[in-house]
C-alpha cells in the first residue's frame, strides 16, 4: 500500500495488514457528503434544494443520500476496522456482523440526535432534527442506510461468485 494512504489513517496503522486503499476512499467520500449536509444544515444543502425542484420532490432528501452513503461507503470500512486482521468470522459473517454495525450505529446517530434535540431546545427540537414534515424521518434514515449496507455487502460477495468470501479491493 502506499505510504501516504497509511499515513492517512491514523486509527488503522498496521504495518503487516494494511488497511486497503478502497476503504479509505469510501470512509473519506462518506465524510465529504457528511460535511457538507453539517455545513448548509442537511435540509438546506443547495444540490438537495436542486433535486427537490427539479424532480417536483417534496422535500430536500440530501440526508437521506447521507444515509445511504453511510450504509453504502462505511460498510467496507467498518468491516476492516472490526474484521480486518484475520479476527471474528470469515466472509459472509463478517459481511453480515459488518452490516448489522451499520444499522447499529445508525440508531445510536438517531437516538443521540433526538436525545440532543430534546434536551438542548425541545422548542426547535423538529427544526434541528430536519424532518421537514415527516414523523417517520428517523426510521426511514436507518432504512436508506441498511439498503445501502445491503447493496454493499452484495457488491462485495458478487466477485467472490459461489466462495462465499467477499471481494478483495
Amino acid at each position: 500500500m502506499h505510504a501516504r494512504c497509511q499515513a492517512a489513517t491514523p486509527a488503522w496503522p498496521d504495518r503487516w495488514h494494511p488497511t486497503p486503499v478502497a476503504a479509505i476512499w469510501r470512509a473519506t467520500v462518506f465524510l465529504v457528503l457528511h460535511t457538507v449536509g453539517s455545513h448548509y444544515t442537511y435540509s438546506n444543502v443547495p444540490a438537495g434544494d436542486w433535486a427537490r425542484d427539479a424532480f417536483g420532490l417534496a422535500r430536500n432528501h440530501y440526508d437521506r443520500l447521507v444515509h445511504f452513503g453511510f450504509g453504502l461507503l462505511m460498510l467496507r470500512p467498518l468491516r476492516e476496522l472490526g474484521f480486518g486482521r484475520g479476527s471474528g468470522p470469515g466472509g459472509l459473517g463478517a459481511l453480515y456482523f459488518s452490516v448489522a454495525a451499520v444499522a447499529a450505529w445508525s440508531l445510536v446517530y438517531e437516538v443521540v440526535e433526538w436525545i440532543v434535540a430534546s434536551v438542548v431546545d425541545p422548542a426547535a427540537g423538529t427544526a434541528y432534527l430536519g424532518t421537514q414534515g415527516d414523523p417517520w424521518d428517523a426510521q426511514k434514515d436507518m432504512a436508506v442506510a441498511l439498503f445501502g449496507a445491503g447493496l454493499a455487502a452484495l457488491v462485495e460477495i458478487a466477485p467472490s461468485g459461489a466462495r462465499g468470501q467477499p471481494a478483495e479491493r
